[in-house]
């Protein structure tokens, strides 16, 4: 091999190297994707099958839920709505957003997507990171913020949840013409959000019971179980139901 041609394939090594490693720096979501996508691919790639939970009205989903077959999960009669997640706090992003909300919306699915509330950044900071994740590419449902403990409220007043959390949800509502769902437990919204957010569509998640909201508060969406089964999903997945005559067109944009 002549040595100006071998310059110039070290030249395009070099060139791949770096533009390889500035992808994986400014977006690194795109190599978790296509590792989720391998290891989908490695367990056969039919995206799960099996019978399909019943007395289900949506599902909510992030990358944990693996490479997603949505036109299974649109075959399924009793899906009405899907949640996506976006983004985590101030600086993460789902890898499998884009993939997700995509397909889930070229299936013909009602999909909205959702942020995960954490202690880490101001409300309009953690909003400022999802709207330039999100842009207007937000599905045809509100927005769901999801404000729970484990990486998220953690260590937080109530003061502050409703301080920060307020201000998160006047900068949806300003953006995108609606207030956004508020999904949380029980727990948290006696605690923290009962009294202060009366006029949101509340999501509540509670296993093995129903949920008792006290105060004037009232569910609109319940969360009942953690182990569902979709056709078109591998493992897990969160079954919700439409709760207290609330339905999918009402969480149309």
């Amino acid at each position: 091999m002549k040595k100006k041609t071998k310059r110039k394939i070290k030249r395009i090594l070099i060139a791949v190297a770096i533009l390889f490693g500035i992808v994986i720096v400014t977006k690194p979501w795109i190599l978790k994707e296509a590792m989720i996508y391998v290891e989908y691919l490695m367990r056969g790639g039919n995206g799960g099958g099996g019978v399909s939970s019943r007395n289900v009205d949506g599902i909510d989903v992030s990358h944990h839920n693996g490479w997603i077959n949505w036109g299974k999960v649109a075959e399924n009669p009793n899906i009405q709505f899907v949640y996506v997640k976006a983004t985590q706090g101030y600086g993460y992003r789902d890898p499998l957003f884009s993939r997700n909300l995509r397909e889930a919306r070229n299936a013909g699915l009602n999909v909205g997507v959702y942020h995960f509330f954490t202690s880490k950044k101001s409300g309009a900071q953690q909003f400022s990171h999802f709207k330039s994740t999100v842009g207007r590419n937000i599905g045809n449902i509100i927005p769901m913020v999801d404000v729970e403990y484990g990486g998220g409220i953690d260590g937080m007043s109530a003061t502050e949840v409703q301080r920060e959390l307020t201000s998160f949800c006047e900068l949806i509502k300003a953006e995108y013409g609606r207030k956004p769902i508020i999904y949380t437990s029980g727990g948290i919204y006696n605690k923290m959000l009962g009294g202060k957010f009366d006029s949101y569509y509340i999501w509540i998640s509670r296993y093995g019971r129903r949920p008792n909201l006290k105060g004037n508060g009232k569910y609109n969406i319940w969360q009942f179980s953690r182990k569902g089964t979709i056709s078109g999903i591998e493992g897990n997945v969160d079954l919700n139901r439409l709760e207290n005559g609330m339905t999918v067109d009402k969480l149309k944009l």
